[in-house]
């Protein structure tokens, strides 16, 4: 937990001794009255908070948050739904990543149980995302979507050069990716863990959506995603700003 984050509802609180941020303060940081650690509001400005006093099993702060947390990256990430163990890794990194929005579709071979899993209720999913942008030290949330078809999350991200990556034969090289305008945005695309059926390539093809492969090795979506974000990541130069 590098930055310690609150809900716009809690910045006037006081954080109970059994929440896990209250013992992130006292136990691994082990702060005092007087003492401040790296904080920010949920999908606000970040900053410092100052210890005021510890009494009645509570932590009372003073927040000074002035600093504009930084803009994600103009990347918009597409997957098949993924295993739920798999999905909460995603959620997760995906935020520490930085990408702008994180769509998870009903693709052909998708596994269909996986959508009921408790890991989509809101709470939940909003929780994985502050771990995310917690361990980065940013405010910022992605926006989540999921139940899509693949041409409904396409029609989402229109104005954005379309990506998708695939094993299939007839995918190209990435050495062939040309990187957009700094102004466009990316839309990757990563298929479920059995990949994309020969319909939704027909589809990705009809959509002008270009395959590019991701190497020999067949990989798990939550790793597929990093590879793929990475690569046009620093393709585009976001790595290096």
């Amino acid at each position: 937990m590098n930055l310690v984050l609150f809900e716009d509802q809690e910045a006037q609180a006081a954080l109970a001794f059994n929440d896990p941020r209250a013992k992130h303060i006292r136990k691994i940081l082990k702060l005092g009255v007087g003492e401040q650690f790296r904080s920010g509001l949920v999908d606000g400005p970040l900053g410092y908070s100052t210890i005021l006093r510890m009494e009645d099993q509570k932590i009372y702060f003073r927040h000074e948050w002035h600093q504009a947390a930084p803009a994600p990256f103009p990347i918009h990430l597409i997957c098949g739904t993924p295993r739920p163990n798999s999905a909460k890794r995603m959620l997760r990194d995906a935020t520490c990543m930085g990408v702008a929005s994180l769509t998870f579709i009903d693709s052909d071979l998708g596994e269909k149980s996986y959508r009921d899993s408790h890991v989509w209720e809101a709470s939940q999913v909003r929780e994985l995302l502050k771990q995310g942008a917690s361990q980065t030290y940013t405010t910022r949330l992605p926006k989540v979507q999921r139940g899509l078809s693949l041409r409904d999350a396409h029609s989402l991200v229109l104005d954005s050069q379309h990506i998708a990556f695939d094993n299939n034969v007839h995918a190209r090289s990435f050495k062939q990716f040309m990187a957009p305008t700094p102004s466009l945005a990316s839309s990757i695309y990563i298929g479920s863990e059995r990949g994309w059926s020969d319909r939704e390539r027909q589809l990705m093809a009809e959509l002008e959506i270009s395959s590019y492969l991701l190497g020999s090795r067949v990989m798990r979506s939550d790793t597929a995603f990093i590879a793929a974000l990475t690569l046009v990541a620093q393709a585009r130069g976001l790595l290096e700003e």
